[in-house]
């Protein structure tokens, strides 16, 4: 979740974090540090087996500088994580997922369309 911080090292300060949220009696991992270190291992496995978008670091999504993500637009001039816009979501350069940019103009252009209908 930090630009400019190798993936490797992101995941081992996820994992630094982590343990401050362990108990004495049991595990427990709070849900984003849970979700932080799932999509580091994700991204291990891709750079591992030499398929991780060079984007995303294999995690399939990545910061933003602004709330606008992928959508590409007006937004708030703050960091958000969002689905990357290169893999789309599958953190793989041989397999990617549905270009969400593609479908949201399809869908605007089905409903301008269907609006001049009516």
């Amino acid at each position: 979740m930090n630009d400019g911080i190798p993936p490797i090292e992101q995941w081992a300060m996820a994992c630094k974090r982590a343990t401050h949220h362990v108990e004495t009696s049991h595990f427990e991992i709070q849900g984003d540090v849970a979700i932080e270190m799932a999509y580091g291992l994700l991204g291990l496995a891709h750079r591992l087996k030499g398929v991780a978008c060079e984007h995303c670091g294999g995690r399939g999504y990545r910061i933003y500088a602004n709330t606008t993500g992928w959508r590409d637009g007006i937004g708030v001039q703050a960091p958000a994580d969002d689905v990357c816009d290169k893999c789309w979501g599958t953190g793989r350069t041989d397999r990617t997922g549905p270009n969400l940019r593609r479908l949201v103009a399809e869908r605007a252009e089905a409903l301008h369309k269907h609006a001049e209908e009516s």
